[in-house]
């Protein structure tokens, strides 16, 4: 592998509702990592006990970790985007969108940018190289097949996993489009953020980088070819949810490097078996939670429609 000068940059936008996942998504990252990472975390806000578990995660892997404290709604304000909508209460999934050019202003030409819910499952060997590469933007791209978004684009991005050259998006106004797209659109698009980076970059330069770098999918076959698992949707830390292979992983390498961050002798490859067995026995189980949760949102997508029905006839 081609190794770079400098480490690879990671960079993460949060609040403290999500910031207890960080270091757990870092150890992941460390854990996987063949070269000396450096990790950009801006957050809103974050709790004093989270703060010193990312710290704590940092110092374990002699890693870096640079904290900074990001006000993305006075960001937001400042241009003049006092209305932009939230996204389920938060603003910070702009933050990826000012983060960039904040991040190139200080001397930093690529970085990877991660939503908080993913997990390393494997090498980043393969990903560096793509980092190495990286001469404008990459992601897992594409037209979604009956997609009502009227902002879909040819080379639509999900923007939970993004690998950015930096120089690139600068040069090319990344963050002025963006928030052009977000003053004429931000009252009409679903996707906001991801909508306005898709928008805002031209299509023949959007390189993707395939499904195995966010992989959204839970089949136990997806799981094995993915580099980094995606938790979009249901949140595996919602134990009573639909259950699937992806969140069986999840609970094992959360077991994992939590006794591995704490000095245990633990193995990869014993714990795989395990959970592997665990997975196997509590099938039945699962079966019967993952229909009780169908049949439940079957009900309550029927009682929504006849409400709207009702409200119709008013």
């Amino acid at each position: 592998m081609t190794m770079t000068l400098h480490p690879y940059n990671f960079m993460f936008a949060t609040n403290a509702e999500f910031g207890w996942l960080l270091p757990l998504v870092l150890a992941s990252i460390f854990d996987h990592a063949p070269a000396p990472c450096r990790v950009f975390i801006f957050y809103s806000s974050l709790y004093d006990k989270d703060q010193k578990k990312i710290m704590q995660t940092a110092q374990f892997y002699g890693q870096e970790v640079v904290l900074e404290q990001y006000d993305i709604k006075h960001v937001l304000d400042t241009y003049h985007l006092d209305e932009a909508p939230a996204w389920f209460g938060s603003f910070d999934a702009y933050t990826r969108i000012f983060a960039a050019e904040e991040l190139y202003q200080r001397g930093i030409e690529k970085c990877i940018y991660l939503d908080c819910d993913v997990l390393i499952i494997r090498s980043l060997d393969s990903l560096f190289k793509i980092y190495d590469g990286m001469n404008t933007i990459g992601g897992l791209a594409g037209r979604e097949p009956n997609s009502k978004n009227p902002f879909m684009t040819d080379n639509y991005l999900n923007s939970g996993v993004l690998v950015m050259n930096l120089k690139y998006l600068h040069d090319h106004d990344f963050t002025p489009r963006c928030v052009d797209f977000l003053q004429k659109h931000a009252a009409d698009s679903g996707y906001m953020d991801q909508d306005a980076i898709s928008n805002s970059l031209d299509q023949s330069a959007v390189v993707n980088i395939g499904a195995g770098y966010n992989m959204m999918r839970r089949s136990r076959n997806d799981v094995e070819q993915a580099v980094i698992l995606h938790y979009a949707g249901q949140k595996p830390w919602r134990f009573w949810r639909k259950w699937s292979h992806a969140k069986y992983v999840y609970y094992e390498l959360r077991l994992f490097y939590f006794l591995k961050l704490h000095g245990m002798p633990v193995s990869h490859r014993c714990f795989d078996k395990i959970f592997y067995i665990i997975e196997f026995l509590t099938t039945p189980l699962t079966y019967l939670l993952n229909s009780a949760h169908d049949l439940n949102f079957k009900r309550r997508m029927h009682r929504k429609k006849k409400r709207l029905e009702r409200m119709q006839h008013r």
